[in-house]
């Protein structure tokens, strides 16, 4: 199966990272759209993501606007090449009208109920979206909630474990309990 994810923020890479490392080891090709803010693009490199750049973020209103267009058009392009089966991300604009234009399901992951009019122009077009059970919106006949929170994905004991030195210097040992 081919999966094309997409990232606009340094979170979103370790939001997706196991998941497309466990997904690689069981056979799927991934691709990752990425948007060049912060870190994110060095850490796609660092994890060896394979991703395409399909921009800068921008923070005025026109300019983003402008951007989405741009975004629209290469995520068009990208698609047409790879030829994804399954669509995965935030609530991403250019994601939700590609897949439909393309008959692509489009599952978004969502932790934030402040996004209002971005979700005006993503959720229609998505096939599910997925919250944890805090997200106090409800979301239509589409909504999956989840037992936990995003930062699990990569946070969880079984990927991160932290490193003795940070733990010698903050006077603190694995058997303490951190959070």
């Amino acid at each position: 199966m081919n999966i094309l994810f997409g990232v606009q923020h340094p979170k979103h890479v370790y939001l997706f990272k196991n998941v497309i490392k466990n997904l690689q080891e069981r056979g799927h090709n991934i691709l990752v759209t990425s948007v060049h803010k912060e870190v994110t693009e060095e850490l796609l490199t660092i994890y060896n993501i394979p991703f395409v750049s399909i921009g800068t973020n921008k923070e005025i209103l026109t300019k983003k606007a402008m951007n989405l267009l741009f975004r629209e058009f290469r995520t068009f392009q990208i698609i047409r090449r790879f030829k994804p089966d399954l669509l995965i991300g935030r609530a991403l604009p250019y994601f939700a009208h590609m897949g439909k234009l393309f008959h692509i399901p489009f599952i978004i992951f969502e932790d934030t109920e402040l996004s209002f009019n971005l979700h005006r122009i993503t959720v229609p077009f998505a096939s599910c979206v997925i919250t944890p059970k805090s997200y106090r919106g409800n979301i239509n006949n589409i909504h999956i909630r989840y037992n936990g929170y995003d930062e699990l994905a990569y946070l969880h004991p079984i990927y991160f474990s932290p490193e003795e030195k940070i733990l010698e210097k903050l006077h603190l040992s694995n058997k303490d309990k951190i959070i």
